[in-house]
C-alpha cells in the first residue's frame, strides 16, 4: 500500500511536531507500506539533510517528496499563500489517482482533502491530536474551528486518536458512529529509554511534561 503523508510546512525544526511526522512515515515504512512524505523545502535543502538533523535512517521505502511552498521563504515576497502548497498536491495526487490512501493531520489540510478526494478517489485518515475550538476562549474562532472539525469528522475515511480519552472527546463532540477511529497512542525510540550512561553523577526520579493541560493530553496517563 502506499500511502501519502502531506505536511503543509517546511520540515526542519525543533518543534515536537516534526519530529513525530517524521518518525511516524520512517515507522510506516518499516511496517512494510510504501510511504511519500509530502512537504516543503527551504532553498539548498536535501531530504537526507532533515533525517540527518532528526538522526533517523530512513527505510527504503520512504520517500520524501517536495512541493512548492510559499510561506515567507521567498526574497521580496515576505508573506504566506497556502493555495500554491494544495493546488500543487492536488495535481500530484490527481496524477496518482486511486493508487494508495492519504495520511493528514493538519486539520485544515484535512478539510481541502476530505472535500477533493472524490476526484484523487483515494481514502483520507485524519490523525486527530486535540479539539481545536476547544483551545480557545474567542467565540468567533471557536466557532469557525468547530465547523471545520465538524467538516473533517463528517467527511473522511477515518480518525486516528493519540489517547483514548481524546477518543471518548471526539464521540462526544462530533457524529462519528459507524466511522472508523482507533488509538494509536504516541511513542518514544527505545533506544532514548535505555541509552543512558552509567556514568552520570546524578540520577533523579520524576516527571517533567511541558504542553498544554487539555484532558487529551493524557497527563494523568503519565502520572499513573
Amino acid at each position: 500500500m502506499t500511502i501519502y503523508y502531506p505536511v503543509p510546512e517546511f520540515i526542519c525544526a525543533t518543534q515536537a511536531r516534526f519530529i513525530q511526522i517524521v518518525n511516524t512515515a520512517n515507522s510506516i515504512a518499516k511496517a512494510g507500506h510504501v510511504v511519500r512524505l509530502l512537504c516543503g523545502k527551504q532553498m539548498g535543502q536535501h531530504g537526507d539533510d532533515i533525517f540527518r538533523y532528526y538522526d533517523i535512517h530512513p527505510h527504503s521505502n520512504l520517500d520524501m517528496v517536495f512541493l512548492p511552498m510559499m510561506r515567507r521563504n521567498i526574497p521580496l515576497l515576505p508573506f504566506s499563500f497556502g493555495m500554491l502548497f494544495k493546488f500543487t498536491l492536488f495535481f500530484y495526487l490527481l496524477l496518482r489517482a486511486g493508487s494508495g490512501v492519504i495520511f493528514v493531520r493538519h486539520p485544515k489540510l484535512a478539510a481541502f482533502l476530505s472535500g477533493i478526494k472524490h476526484l484523487i478517489r483515494m481514502p483520507v485518515i485524519f490523525e486527530a491530536h486535540e479539539i481545536f475550538h476547544l483551545t480557545t476562549e474567542k467565540p468567533n474562532k471557536q466557532h469557525r474551528l468547530k465547523q471545520m472539525e465538524s467538516y473533517i469528522y463528517s467527511n473522511v475515511d477515518g480518525v486516528i486518536t493519540i489517547s483514548n480519552l481524546l477518543r471518548e472527546e471526539l464521540l462526544q463532540v462530533f457524529e462519528l458512529q459507524g466511522k472508523p477511529i482507533v488509538t494509536i497512542p504516541n511513542a518514544v525510540k527505545s533506544e532514548l529509554l535505555y541509552d543512558v550512561s552509567d556514568t552520570d553523577a546524578t540520577v533523579k526520579e520524576g516527571l517533567l511534561y511541558a504542553g498544554g493541560l487539555y484532558p487529551w493530553k493524557g497527563v494523568d496517563t503519565l502520572i499513573r
